[in-house]
């Protein structure tokens, strides 16, 4: 059992997310950074949907009652256990009475604890993943954020421990980006000039982003004259409302919405947004579905999702 003694600016259980919910309006949920998500499973031979804890920008403090093993992956934080620093993006072993603290994140903004085995917490509609607008997941099953004192029960189970990461795989969640598009259906209805504009302007994430979605701001879009009927939103999906600012939509978002739509930012572009803070300038290209698809296949094969 993990007691949470600090639980910082926000800090929620994750699983991959609950598919084929929106049919029922809720929204997905899961890890803001699947890339570290995944890792952080990987490490600790965890099934691939093993419960984490999110962590919102660092801050976080508890108290461990149980033996077994613990990875920190993510935002850059620095873990100490007992006082002592200990490298992150590797597993360690922790015992009754250790006390594990993560200091706020020097660079990107989620950083994620994996415990072997996973956290125990209750499913709704076969996932454990947090979204509190739904009111879903979380210790209590009420979406709300851990508090003080919430106590998560943890299965302890290890199968095969993995190396740490070499510091040329940890992401660099400074380094410029460049968001790779699908075009989707309504791409073609927007002018040639917004398009060029698109592709050739930067944008800077607003501080009007959260896991709903990340709005940009730059020189406004222009949006197709013709009106939308309202339609289902899939994740990364790139919509322009009037003020012609993009907002990519991300986890938690709705499960409709009537802006028009460029597209979807190829999948495995979207963790590394996700560590994206306020101000840092993001370029678009353009990339083609097959070559989307064929990414997104290496990456789940790799992490076996």
């Amino acid at each position: 059992m993990l007691e949470v003694i600090k639980p910082g600016v926000s800090s929620t259980i994750q699983d991959l997310g609950r598919f084929n919910a929106a049919q029922y309006g809720l929204s997905q949920g899961g890890p803001a950074d699947l890339h570290a998500f995944c890792w952080g499973n990987f490490l600790l031979g965890n099934p691939t949907n093993a419960a984490q804890i999110e962590i919102t920008n660092g801050g976080f403090q508890a108290l461990s009652h149980c033996e077994g093993f613990i990875a920190v992956t993510g935002a850059a934080v620095t873990l100490t256990i007992n006082g002592v620093p200990l490298p992150t993006w590797s597993a360690h072993k922790v015992k009754i009475g250790d006390q594990l603290k993560l200091s706020h994140a020097k660079q990107g903004n989620f950083a994620y604890l994996a415990v072997s085995g996973g956290f125990d917490t209750p499913r709704y509609l076969d996932s454990r993943a947090t979204v509190s607008r739904n009111r879903a997941g979380g210790v209590n099953g009420d979406g709300a954020s851990l508090n003080i004192g919430d106590k998560l029960r943890w299965d302890q189970v290890v199968t095969h421990i993995r190396p740490p990461l070499s510091r040329f795989q940890i992401p660099d969640y400074l380094a410029p980006l460049t968001l790779r598009l699908v075009p989707g259906y309504q791409f073609e209805d927007f002018a040639p000039d917004a398009i060029k504009q698109l592709l050739h302007e930067l944008y800077y994430l607003s501080p009007k982003s959260n896991r709903m979605g990340y709005t940009l701001q730059g020189e406004p879009i222009a949006t197709p004259q013709l009106g939308i009927i309202s339609e289902g939103i899939a994740l990364g999906s790139v919509q322009v409302p009037p003020s012609g600012q993009p907002i990519i939509l991300l986890n938690d978002r709705q499960s409709i919405g009537g802006y028009p739509k460029l597209g979807t930012i190829c999948k495995i572009d979207l963790p590394r947004l996700a560590q994206y803070r306020f101000g840092q300038p993001v370029r678009f290209s353009l990339i083609s579905r097959q070559m989307a698809a064929a990414k997104l296949l290496k990456f789940h094969q790799f992490f076996n999702l």
